[in-house]
């Protein structure tokens, strides 16, 4: 086999893998991004709930007639 060839074989081998690597979303990465997802869906209405809380004590503070109304 030519050096040429033999280069060209290898480029082609090389380029090959790179390919097969830069595939889109196999099924393992799809399950990684509906998890992250569904993990950032909670945390944001875990952080509604918080808020609610808060509203409902400061409410709760004012109706009171606290000088301190912050929860």
């Amino acid at each position: 086999m030519s050096a040429y060839r033999k280069l060209f074989v290898t480029i082609a081998v090389v380029m090959g893998f790179a390919a097969v690597g830069c595939q889109p979303d196999s099924t393992s990465e799809r399950i990684a991004d509906d998890v992250e997802e569904a993990g950032e869906e909670l945390q944001a209405a875990a952080e509604d709930v918080g808020n609610e809380v808060e509203d409902a004590c400061e409410e709760v503070k004012q109706e009171a007639g606290a000088e301190d109304t912050d929860c």
